[in-house]
């Protein structure tokens, strides 16, 4: 196992201690490991997705859908969205 810390003196003359690139890659590559992953079903396309974030948090239950363009999809095909996006082609704002 290498240095996990260097010694950098500054042009003041100031000292202070710096992670090797050894040890940053070490504590990345810990970390990443206790992070999980889980996979989910897409609401629109029904395919299986890993969304970006760790399961359990308030991102991951939010995420439904696999991609921009399911999401863009879904909300295009709502009937009541088409209507008021006509509509306000048309000049009738709600």
């Amino acid at each position: 196992m290498g240095k996990r810390f260097i010694t950098i003196t500054d042009k003041f003359g100031k000292r202070k201690k710096v992670r090797t690139e050894e040890e940053k890659a070490r504590r990345k590559a810990e970390t990443e490991a206790k992070k999980a992953f889980k996979e989910k079903i897409c609401v629109w396309c029904k395919t299986t997705y890993k969304p970006f974030h760790q399961f359990g948090t308030k991102q991951w239950e939010s995420s439904k859908y696999c991609s921009k363009e399911c999401k863009n999809s879904r909300h295009n095909s709502d009937p009541d969205h088409k209507r008021r996006k006509n509509e306000s082609r048309r000049g009738n704002k709600e």
